[in-house]
């Protein structure tokens, strides 16, 4: 698929290595080289210094850039940020892949066409994701639809697209990109909304072997996350992705999704019956 906006050609993307021993790592760098049209002097693969040297030797065999670091995993994350902006000074976003991932064949393709939304300043959108938590294969079926969502509910994982100036926190022991809160380079969280696609841009590895992440004991959205259900990935290479301009406006999203809720017949029949059921249920 032809890249219709150059400026994404321009974005670092910035493959995030928290674990030494992804067998699967290789694949990613793969799938990586493999998006259109791109450019491997923008991509910058993040490692620790207790990586094997091999690492380093087989992300200098697709020529990306490599950063090495020794920081704690409290800080890694944006450390890795802060040296990107560095080495990147003229990028006015980012991407960011988590190393337990591989990639759609229309992956950059995908936050190409969304990529100006996150630049509007009455879009008021924080990041472009290429998950979706909810996007099970029995109820996402449509890889030209993407959604607006609130990043207070909703968490960013895996793969996204974020601003210049974007920082960071993870409860994660790693420092994996999974539940993820954003913050500003003053340090004030960010609140706001993000887009999300109807079929995953991003395909977890440990779906093909790997174990999952690391969970902090008292993190309730990560006790709960069902990992089981098959996740709907886009295989496609060429996607025109539809309607993207009504994200725009987050009060003219919530109007055209109220109403296409209130017209849908499946809602109705589910509100009947409800309604059904509660008058069964009062004492005469």
């Amino acid at each position: 698929m032809q890249i219709t906006c150059p400026e994404i050609l321009r974005t670092p993307l910035v493959v995030v290595n928290s674990r030494c021993d992804n067998q699967y790592f290789p694949l990613l760098l793969e799938t990586i080289l493999r998006q259109p049209e791109l450019k491997p002097n923008k991509v910058m693969v993040a490692i620790k210094a207790n990586c094997h040297p091999s690492i380093n030797q087989l992300i200098k065999v697709f020529s990306f850039e490599v950063f090495q670091t020794r920081t704690d995993n409290s800080q890694y994350l944006n450390t890795i940020l802060d040296h990107v902006e560095r080495f990147y000074r003229y990028a006015h976003q980012l991407i960011l892949v988590d190393d337990s991932v591989v990639l759609a064949p229309d992956f950059l393709p995908f936050m190409g066409q969304l990529l100006p939304l996150l630049h509007y300043s009455d879009a008021k959108v924080n990041f472009i994701s290429a998950w979706n938590e909810n996007g099970f294969t029995n109820t996402s079926t449509d890889p030209s639809l993407v959604y607006r969502v609130d990043n207070a509910h909703y968490p960013i994982r895996l793969a996204f697209m974020i601003k210049r100036g974007t920082r960071l926190s993870t409860n994660q022991l790693d420092g994996s990109l999974w539940s993820l809160e954003l913050f500003n380079i003053q340090g004030n969280q960010i609140i706001g909304d993000g887009i999300i696609p109807d079929q995953s841009r991003v395909l977890p590895t440990w779906k093909i072997g790997i174990n999952g992440p690391v969970y902090e004991a008292n993190s309730i959205v990560d006790q709960t996350y069902d990992g089981d259900q098959e996740r709907s990935v886009c295989l496609e290479e060429e996607v025109l992705l539809a309607d993207i301009y009504s994200l725009i406006s987050q009060d003219n999203y919530i109007l055209k999704t109220t109403s296409l809720i209130n017209e849908s017949d499946k809602f109705k029949s589910l509100e009947d019956w409800k309604t059904s059921a509660k008058n069964q249920t009062k004492p005469k």
